[in-house]
């Protein structure tokens, strides 16, 4: 048999044990033909007698390893058929990996389709060369939230705008993640949450009577976690982008007439008119009210200076 008969009859004999996709038996039956044309010449230069022909066994053909697989099926089942060389039929998915040379190690995901697979794998290695990757670490979300909120308090994290966190967001924030998220998600990994889970979680609080409004607040700080570790490189999504969430309708807002107004304080307290007199006509707050101060009151010139807020 010929050599290049030879060779051929074992590339197909590899494609058969080893099921390689038919790219990567291009890329084998590429460095096959390199060997074969080596052989073959130096075959051809031992009959004619040329003096390459020790140049040519004294540099042997150099053969690229076999290329390794960055893309393979996921382990089968005990009882499924391809481990008897059958169909799969245990849904083993696909795994691709990339190497993060930061870390020293590999980032793995499993898809259920290989074109998945491939996709993943091209914009994690993009994302690894411009640094916006690292190798997954065991950071669950009640952690991640932990290490937060310290910091946001701090003023070590500041909000979108740069500015720090006002308490009464912080205070909201905490009062979602205690009651509603951490219950249900305070144990689960940031790279292992997937936007389906938050979707999910989501329409639950929608059929459990929550209004609107509270469901968006208490994402947002799931929304600030997620940012903060995509920015740093420990996700490489974020899952609450693209979430459907409920639509918040505001309220009408019904203003008293002055003659309203008017009649609105006489029925209180004669104490009580000048706080409502002046919540009703000059559009105070509660928190501000409450901060109000005697030299913030400028009676002769009609005058209120509103500089502080109790919260």
């Amino acid at each position: 048999m010929a050599v290049a008969d030879r060779l051929g009859a074992n590339l197909a004999y590899c494609r058969r044990r080893a099921k390689l996709s038919q790219e990567e038996l291009a890329v084998m039956a590429s460095l096959h033909r390199t060997a074969v044309g080596q052989i073959e010449l130096a075959d051809a230069l031992s009959h004619s007698g040329s003096p390459a022909y020790e140049l040519a066994q004294a540099r042997p053909a150099r053969v690229p390893p076999h290329p390794v697989k960055q893309i393979t099926g996921g382990r089968h089942s005990k009882g499924c058929s391809a481990r008897d060389g059958g169909r799969c039929n245990c849904n083993a998915g696909y795994e691709a990996w990339v190497f993060s040379k930061r870390d020293g190690k590999k980032i793995r995901r499993t898809f259920a389709q290989r074109a998945e697979a491939k996709s993943w794998r091209a914009d994690a290695l993009g994302a690894l060369a411009r640094g916006g990757m690292r190798a997954a670490k065991k950071t669950t979300l009640g952690e991640a939230w932990t290490g937060w909120i310290k910091g946001a308090k701090h003023g070590s994290i500041p909000n979108r705008s740069g500015d720090p966190y006002k308490r009464a967001a912080l205070r909201s924030y905490e009062s979602g993640m205690r009651l509603r998220v951490l219950p249900r998600f305070s144990g689960v990994r940031l790279t292992d949450l997937q936007r389906f889970d938050l979707q999910e979680f989501a329409d639950d609080l929608l059929a459990d009577g929550w209004n609107p409004s509270t469901i968006q607040v208490t994402l947002l700080p799931v929304r600030a976690i997620y940012r903060r570790a995509l920015s740093r490189g420990e996700v490489a999504a974020n899952p609450c982008s693209g979430l459907q969430l409920p639509a918040v309708r505001g309220r009408r807002e019904r203003y008293a007439a002055p003659t309203e107004a008017e009649a609105l304080i006489a029925a209180v307290p004669a104490a009580d008119r000048p706080i409502w007199a002046t919540a009703m006509y000059g559009g105070l707050r509660r928190g501000e009210l409450q901060a109000l101060r005697a030299e913030d009151v400028d009676l002769a010139n009609g005058v209120i200076r509103v500089e502080f807020g109790w919260e």
